[in-house]
């Protein structure tokens, strides 16, 4: 009989200790988009391009910058600007330069 020598557990206490940061991230998301539609719509497409990306790029703040990116050229019919893109992603970037903390 083989000798256990490991138990890992994958929980989701990292997934909710980072979700504040998303959500900081999420309401300037909004007002850089407020052009285009109020927040609650904005925040529901947004939520609808990143499950419709979650088989091609899984989870995690990379896959949530490209939902970011991806999500104003739907709302605004291609009218989003250069500009307002570029301000998503400084926002978006932010979330990757956070430093990798345990909880």
């Amino acid at each position: 009989m083989n000798e256990i020598k490991l138990i890992a557990f994958d929980a989701d206490d990292t997934l909710w200790g980072c979700q504040s940061y998303f959500d900081t991230v999420e309401r300037a998301y909004c007002e850089v988009l407020a052009p285009y539609a109020d927040a609650a719509k904005v925040s529901k497409a947004l939520f609808a391009t990143e499950s419709a990306n979650m088989p091609l790029l899984g989870y995690g703040s990379k896959a949530f910058l490209i939902s970011l990116i991806e999500n104003p050229i739907n709302i605004s019919d291609g009218k989003v600007k250069g500009d307002e893109l570029a301000l998503i992603l400084g926002v978006g970037k932010e979330l990757l330069r956070l430093p990798g903390r345990p909880f």
